[in-house]
């Protein structure tokens, strides 16, 4: 009974893919560069609102998988690994079950986040419109798939910022975009690789519109734009970033090249990873070099920062 109990709640931490909320991370983005995440004065409020509102999101993101694993059910029975992986495709939840949970996540992100802050309700309505214009138009034509996909990771850098009543950067807007779109060409490279040229259309209809060439090309374009944009940051900055924080923004622009760099080496020497870029934690490489860039970004903008510059 025990045992039987468990497997229903792994299926359903599977089916709203739990494992994929590392996404909404990025609602911590906008208050970190702003000097705010790590500023106590505006503890506790702001450390509650972040999470709830970190769970809000994510929420919204489950109701989008959900409806994605609800449309694709019989496509996904044919894929090699979500046959097995995906409890509605392997028959451990009913289409009944998945439409309930999916109805009940849904309510719970918007109930909850129209009563956290009005303006995070907006972004959570926006992540469910985006995620359902995904699901029935976008997800069918090239190029607007992964720009679906990626604008959704906007709304979720949004929330962040409006939650701690900051300004809005556009280097944020932009970075955050094209990090989006890297994410998602590394999956849908790794995923035409694993399913073949050949016989991906059967699983995924616009994966005829692809070929991994094509997807090469785009993943050095837009790795080479991501790029690029830090850069620019790290060296121009914003009118509010002194000539300190830059400085030591400079310093991490190695650490975030061989981060992209490393992972594009992942995508073509590990494709599991890509095709599930939460299993990046398990690589030692991306660990160490996120925790350097981590450390790097705490001091640049919440530490006084005379003593390495007297």
């Amino acid at each position: 009974m025990v045992i039987h109990i468990m497997g229903k709640i792994k299926d359903l931490i599977s089916l709203l893919r739990v494992r994929q909320w590392y996404k909404s991370i990025v609602i911590f983005i906008g208050p970190l560069f702003a000097g705010s995440l790590f500023d106590f004065s505006l503890y506790p409020d702001l450390v509650i609102s972040l999470f709830f509102g970190f769970l809000f999101i994510s929420l919204a993101s489950s109701f989008i998988y959900v409806m994605n694993d609800l449309i694709d059910i019989e496509a996904d029975k044919h894929h090699p690994e979500k046959a097995v992986k995906r409890p509605l495709a392997a028959g451990r939840i009913s289409k009944v079950g998945g439409v309930f949970f999916m109805i009940l996540v849904g309510a719970v992100a918007i109930v909850g986040s129209y009563f956290l802050i009005d303006v995070l309700f907006l972004m959570v309505i926006f992540i469910i419109i985006n995620g359902m214009l995904y699901n029935f138009i976008f997800k069918y034509h090239a190029f607007l798939d992964i720009i679906g996909l990626s604008v959704i990771y906007i709304w979720r850098a949004l929330a962040g910022c409006y939650i701690a009543d900051i300004d809005i950067s556009p280097w944020l807007i932009v970075f955050i975009f094209l990090l989006g779109l890297f994410l998602v060409i590394c999956k849908r490279r790794a995923d035409l690789e694993l399913l073949g040229e050949e016989n991906a259309a059967a699983h995924k209809k616009v994966y005829d519109q692809y070929s991994l060439k094509m997807l090469d090309n785009l993943h050095v374009m837009i790795l080479t734009s991501l790029f690029v944009v830090y850069l620019l940051y790290a060296i121009i900055g914003s009118e509010v970033l002194s000539t300190q924080i830059r400085s030591f923004l400079i310093i991490s622009i190695p650490t975030a090249l061989y981060l992209v760099m490393r992972y594009s080496s992942l995508m073509l020497s590990r494709p599991e990873i890509a095709r599930n870029p939460e299993r990046v934690i398990l690589d030692r490489g991306i660990l160490i070099g996120a925790l350097v860039l981590g450390v790097i970004l705490v001091i640049a903008f919440y530490a006084p920062l005379d003593i390495f510059f007297p």
